[in-house]
């Protein structure tokens, strides 16, 4: 299983001016197996990711190399203002994945932000993409991969995943403040967690700004996930979702201040590549 980062900032895309090490695209991962690809979550990171399709498959957007699928975590504009730059969404063979969240059609739900006066177009009549409704803690299938959703600690209903190929597990948990869970929401987080290969953490956050004002707001800091990993024996853990008003400098400080334990820790950069 193939991990590949396209986006590791929330919120905003921010300038590369203080950032360049580690990117300025809001969040877009890419999962690859072999003739299935799962892309958890449509941030700015997208337009990269499409890019390198077009780059490695010649005949792409014509015919896709393999069955693609995304899964959506939440609409906050920040993860889904790249779908208008990702040809597969306008390929009929292509699956989204999300919960509910209104009494509209979940494909409107996604797409009518795109759409005059917000966007020139309306971008959700050329879509073709299948739009599939999932559910909290109810595995399904792509190709391969089993996928677990569950609602995450996050504002307007947001969901993490639980993605397994029955040998190798990924958990991807931004936009989660595991700080504010009572005990009975972190031995479930710890449960799912258990011995995991990878988990991407949200990281937002410094500790210090977190307690003196971000407190509630729906994001975690690298302590909490280090609490996480030591409850839970992950074997690595990818903190991603920065703000973007944190430089190279500062995210280079976050993850040096952290007391070493048996789980590898490693922040998120726009194109970093791992395998698990």
């Amino acid at each position: 299983m193939t991990i590949r980062c396209f986006g590791c900032r929330g919120s905003v895309p921010m300038s590369l001016n203080q950032g360049s090490k580690y990117g300025g695209n809001t969040s877009s991962i890419l999962v690859e197996v072999p003739e299935q690809w799962v892309v958890i979550d449509a941030g700015s990171g997208m337009m990269n990711l499409n890019t390198q399709l077009e780059a490695r498959f010649p005949e792409y957007p014509k015919g896709l190399p393999c069955d693609v699928s995304v899964l959506v975590s939440h609409l906050h504009i920040d993860h889904i203002l790249g779908f208008a730059f990702f040809a597969p969404i306008f390929d009929a063979k292509t699956k989204i994945y999300t919960c509910s969240r209104g009494d509209k059609p979940i494909h409107n739900q996604i797409f009518d932000i795109f759409s005059p006066p917000y966007w020139p177009v309306v971008l959700g009549d050329m879509v073709k993409a299948d739009v599939r409704e999932i559910f909290d803690r109810q595995p399904f299938k792509i190709g391969s991969l089993t996928v677990t959703p569950f609602v995450a600690n996050h504002p307007n209903i947001t969901l993490s995943y639980k993605i397994t190929d029955g040998k190798k597990t990924l958990i991807h948990l931004l936009d989660n403040e595991i700080n504010e869970m009572d005990n009975e929401e972190f031995e479930f987080l710890v449960s799912y967690c258990r011995d995991a290969d990878l988990i991407v953490f949200d990281a937002m956050y410094s500790p210090e700004d977190y307690e003196r004002e971000k407190r509630g707001w729906g994001h975690s800091t690298v302590l909490h996930g280090a609490n996480l990993a030591e409850s839970c024996g992950c074997k690595r853990m990818l903190f991603s979702h920065f703000d973007p008003k944190y430089t190279d400098k500062q995210l280079d400080d976050l993850i040096a201040g952290l007391k070493p334990q048996r789980t590898e820790f490693f922040m998120a950069r726009d194109n970093l590549c791992l395998e698990i």
